[in-house]
């Protein structure tokens, strides 16, 4: 059974997007630090701290828009301790390398970019084009951007939610 543990984390968000279901413009910003405490086997304590940050930058206003989104995550133990692998910064899915299987990289540190390019082709619809790039390692400084994926979509919307 897996250990049981205290956690608490401290976060700092800013978000200047017009709309956060649907962004043409603006951004959030965040920076958050977490630390959890195994308090069953004393082997499982560690702290991450994440920095993330997402751009939308009209190129043409509310018909074509760029987004731009950084993501990292840093893991730290004391001697001693781990951390237990499903728990590990994860990548793939739809919301990091989408052309991967969810979760399919694991690791103690992971760094993320993704370019996202947005055309309207009618009121409710967008062609999205996007390159998607990262990594995990298990020190900071092996991480790079080797892993890739690559594709389009379609995204239907409401003026302030994507629906599909």
């Amino acid at each position: 059974r897996p250990p049981s543990y205290v956690h608490g984390e401290v976060a700092v968000t800013a978000d200047t997007r017009d709309r956060p279901g649907h962004s043409t413009r603006g951004g959030v910003y965040r920076a958050a630090m977490s630390r959890y405490a195994d308090k069953d086997l004393d082997a499982y304590g560690f702290r991450q701290y994440q920095l993330e940050a997402v751009q939308f930058v009209p190129l043409v206003p509310n018909r074509w828009t760029l987004a731009l989104h950084g993501w990292s995550v840093f893991t730290d133990t004391a001697t001693g301790q781990d951390v237990p692998f499903y728990m590990l910064p994860s990548l793939g899915g739809g919301n990091t390398l989408r052309g991967d299987r969810n979760y399919r990289w694991h690791d103690r540190h992971l760094l993320l970019v993704n370019l996202e390019s947005r055309l309207g082709v009618y009121e409710h619809m967008d062609l999205a084009l996007f390159v998607d790039a990262g990594n995990v390692a298990p020190r900071i400084g092996r991480l790079n951007l080797d892993q890739r994926s690559y594709g389009a979509g379609v995204r239907v919307h409401a003026k302030g939610s994507t629906l599909v």
